[in-house]
């Protein structure tokens, strides 16, 4: 037990690892599909962003640390935005009472569970099989419940000070938050769900009646660092009888919803107890998930965290080679987007790497289309930028980031792509340091937000002159030109 507590804290040292990689940008500027309102998540600040003025309104400041995934969204029309806040909780007792009953007794039996091990001898929460209770910060709950109600057969085998130090285990438990903008700036949003589980990567659906989230449920080995990329799909409903269904586990965390709101799709990795491998099989599969009456699809057996699991049909569209940092999108006309890897079999061990390019699944013939023409996914790199595709509103135009933490705009249909920065390609334009600081998206269908860093120089209309500045997020025009610095003033 107190092997475990001493690291404690390698978790975060990974995930800030991941970071630097490039792997999980931190920040984050979502539009809503007419560009009218955007939220942004940068640096330990959430906040509104207005498309017609850019001015910008402070929703809040959350701890970075507790919050190592994106955790704010908008809908389609902007008059819905979800976010996550992570609580530290002062008392167990506290803890408990924020807490879905199901999760309560989770922890109460992983503890009871946890506690019949170490009185045989086995003092290694690492080796133990505590079912959610894969590492930080879920299983601190374990920790914490076993220390605050220890007997003196559990202290004579730990030993008091561990004990102690299991007492002040920090646990966390994080909200996932709704709230229309005008509640925003009345500081009232609505508790959707909380979770002692990271919440990260909401999605709204169309209707905006539901809100999926994926679940980290991660687990830190030194020779298994796939581990730490496991995430699990959930949704819930904004109704006041709502209800959370656990939908499928290990996918991918950019998945897509189908234009009805009653179903969504992502790609799930098939061999779940192989983590050894960088690549291993998946599948494009769609889950049911409400009925006519916008119920959510319950099954008779209960989930682990969520308090029901999907009872929805799911449909296998297509298999695929999982990579975590693939990407689902629904085009306007039901039409499947998705990244992935091209790989040809058999293959030697004399094969190029595998290349990343877009595909589309069309649901009415089943078939498969490579979107992109070779030249243009030849650029497209190895650095699983492509799990940040992203498509325009009117699904015409396509964003792709390539190596060197650049990026492509690509028009669906033409047999080449529009790179927007001038300078050479080594030259990392849009990034700090070795990693991205935060993707493009779509404005609308006609502009785009990035960051751009003061290494860039956009050229001008006439090509006359160049525009220079130090660090900030700018909008394009969707041929590439330069439009303004959105971030011009805003507060440091």
């Amino acid at each position: 037990m107190s092997n475990y507590i001493k690291r404690k804290c390698l978790v975060l040292f990974y995930i800030a690892a991941i970071f630097i990689g490039g792997c999980f940008p931190e920040n984050s500027l979502k539009w809503s599909n007419d560009g009218s309102v955007g939220v942004l998540c940068y640096d330990n600040i959430l906040a509104l962003v207005d498309g017609k003025t850019d001015t910008l309104t402070k929703i809040c400041e959350f701890e970075k640390e507790n919050n190592p995934f994106q955790t704010i969204c908008i809908s389609e029309d902007g008059k819905l935005i979800a976010y996550v806040m992570s609580q530290k909780c002062e008392s167990l007792d506290e803890g408990l009472k924020l807490l879905p009953q199901n999760q309560v007794e989770l922890i109460k039996e992983a503890a009871e569970y946890a506690k019949e091990l170490i009185l045989l001898g086995q003092t290694d929460f690492e080796k133990m099989d505590l079912g959610p209770f894969r590492g930080e910060p879920t299983i601190n709950w374990v920790i914490r419940y076993l220390s605050e109600n220890s007997n003196p057969s559990l202290i004579e085998q730990l030993g008091s000070d561990t004990i102690e130090e299991g007492k002040e285990s920090d646990i966390i438990i994080y909200k996932l938050f709704a709230a229309t903008p005008e509640q925003i700036s009345e500081n009232r949003p609505e508790l959707v769900t909380t979770s002692l589980a990271v919440i990260c990567w909401p999605q709204i659906s169309p209707d905006n009646k539901f809100i999926s989230y994926t679940s980290w449920n991660g687990v830190f080995d030194d020779n298994k660092e796939e581990n730490s990329l496991r995430f699990d799909l959930y949704i819930a409903s904004i109704k006041s009888d709502s209800k959370t269904i656990d939908v499928a586990e290990y996918v991918t965390p950019q998945y897509s919803w189908r234009r009805d709101s009653k179903a969504i799709t992502f790609i799930e990795k098939q061999a779940k107890d192989v983590f050894e491998d960088e690549y291993s099989l998946g599948v494009l599969r769609t889950a049911e998930v409400a009925d006519e009456n916008d119920n959510l699809l319950t099954a008779s057996e209960q989930s682990a965290i969520a308090a029901y699991s999907c009872g929805g049909k799911k449909s296998d569209l297509a298999g695929v080679i999982f990579h975590p940092f693939m990407k689902v999108q629904y085009s306007t006309s039901g039409k499947i987007f998705f990244s992935s890897h091209i790989m040809n079999f058999p293959m030697s061990n004399i094969d190029d790497e595998p290349r990343w390019s877009l595909f589309s699944y069309d649901d009415d013939t089943g078939s498969i289309s490579e979107i992109l023409p070779r030249d243009v996914s030849f650029n497209l790199g190895g650095d699983n930028a492509m799990g940040y595709f992203d498509l325009s509103p009117d699904r015409k135009k396509a964003l792709l980031p390539i190596a060197n933490y650049r990026f492509m705009i690509y028009e669906l249909g033409k047999t080449f792509a529009i790179n927007p920065a001038t300078e050479p390609e080594t030259q990392r334009n849009f990034s700090q340091d070795n990693s991205w600081d935060m993707m493009p998206s779509w404005k609308g269908n006609d502009e785009i937000s990035c960051f751009a860093n003061n290494k860039i120089q956009f050229p001008s209309k006439d090509n006359k002159e160049s525009y220079n500045f130090n660090e900030e997020i700018v909008i394009l025009k969707s041929n590439g030109e330069f439009d303004r610095v959105l971030s011009e003033n805003w507060p440091d």
